[in-house]
């Protein structure tokens, strides 16, 4: 699955005051959107071997939110990807933590519909924000990667 130090995001937990991390949390998001995440208590020279062991895939409900009927949201188009436009995806800097709760998702859809007021009365000095949602997959077309940023 992880082919590449390049594709993770890692993480180090530390705690208040402290000069040494306690843990390391990491996660991966496949070109699909689903979302693998791990922690390793072993801090230093973490093996690709080692990440991939440790990485377990996260349900899309710990990740993406239900969408309450009514809300205006725009699809993002088809031809957008990594890089053409960035694509925000989910803050998971305290998953280990919130996870099995809402906060992950309600933050998502939180920020997709402030992204939304933004994109319809644009800063003159910012870039171009289309505040859309990707549906992944043909299978899950209730989920979502986040809004992009042309």
């Amino acid at each position: 699955m992880l082919l590449s130090f390049r594709d993770l995001t890692i993480l180090e937990a530390f705690d208040q005051g402290a000069t040494e991390s306690k843990y390391v949390t990491f996660y991966l998001v496949t070109p699909e959107d689903e979302l693998y995440f791990g922690q390793s208590f072993k801090k230093q020279e973490i093996t690709l071997a080692e990440y991939n062991a440790a990485l377990e895939h996260v349900p899309d409900s710990e990740i993406y939110p239900e969408v309450p009927p009514d809300t205006p949201l725009t699809i993002a188009p088809n031809h957008l990807d990594d890089v053409s436009a960035f694509i925000k995806r989910p803050g998971l800097n305290s998953y280990e933590s919130m996870k099995g709760s809402n906060f992950v998702p309600k933050g998502v859809l939180e920020e997709t519909l402030i992204m939304g007021q933004i994109s319809k009365t644009p800063i003159p000095t910012s870039s171009p924000t289309l505040a859309a949602v990707c549906a992944a997959a043909e299978s899950r077309p209730s989920s979502w990667s986040a809004w992009t940023r042309l």
